[in-house]
């Protein structure tokens, strides 16, 4: 689809709808309505600015416009995620970073062995849906993570002084987080697809997939998001390790 297919007619209806709401929210809620329009500038701006983007990495399409995006964009995530789980930048932002890396780079593998489309759409396609997976997933577990070890020092002080190891010492606190990094995607796969399918199956359709196309892509699709959260969340408490606990196995953060 291209602007040119766009109806003047559909927007110009949609900016009366907009209008009307405006007008109801200046008689009944002022502050609503003046936070509704600074929410629609950002809006506006944001995807002005995203559109522009992605027309820049279509439009040179050279092979390495596609990974330095992704880079960008992963350190992005890794920022936010970080930022949302309420966690200190230094020790977590570059085994993040590094272990997005590694579950994105799997989850476009995986893709791109089952769709045959450009490389530039189907990563633009796939990555920003993993994006916003991930923030969510990824924000939970580490700040699970984090707080578990916090309150639970003593068991982990008296299992290490009877005879277990590190790994044995902070085993509850990785499996509570692995399992706050799956409550996500399993909310996502337990919705009422039925009434709302999810956006990047309407997308699909949208760009003149089949239904039947789109369900198989959708559905492996949110297999690969649940298996890149549990996968980026384990390799970053892998290499996270040594930056929260110092030689004699003491939590530090």
């Amino acid at each position: 689809m291209q602007i040119s297919d766009i109806s003047l007619w559909g927007i110009a209806v949609t900016i009366l709808m907009l209008c009307g709401i405006m007008g109801l929210f200046s008689l009944i809620d002022r502050k609503m309505m003046t936070r509704f329009f600074r929410v629609l500038i950002y809006m506006g701006l944001s995807l002005s600015v995203v559109a522009l983007i992605i027309w820049g990495v279509f439009r040179l399409n050279g092979w390495w416009y596609g990974p330095l995006w992704a880079l960008l964009v992963v350190m992005g995530v890794a920022y936010f995620t970080i930022r949302k789980a309420r966690l200190s930048l230094k020790p977590f932002f570059l085994p993040l970073t590094l272990s997005l890396l590694v579950g994105v780079g799997c989850g476009l593998g995986v893709m791109y062995l089952l769709v045959k489309v450009p490389h530039s759409v189907l990563l633009v396609a796939v990555l920003t849906a993993m994006c916003g997976q991930l923030i969510t997933s990824v924000s939970q577990s580490l700040a699970t993570y984090v707080s578990s070890l916090r309150h639970t020092q003593e068991h982990y002080q008296y299992l290490l002084a009877n005879g277990a190891s590190h790994l044995e010492a902070i085993l509850p606190s990785v499996r509570r987080s692995l399992r706050a990094s799956t409550l996500p995607s399993l909310r996502t796969m337990t919705a009422p697809l039925l009434l709302a399918p999810p956006m990047f199956f309407c997308g699909l359709l949208l760009g003149g997939a089949s239904p039947a196309a789109s369900a198989v892509v959708t559905f492996v699709l949110m297999l690969v998001l649940l298996a890149v959260s549990v996968l980026t969340t384990l390799l970053t408490l892998v290499l996270v390790d040594r930056s929260l606990f110092d030689a004699s196995g003491r939590f530090l953060y």
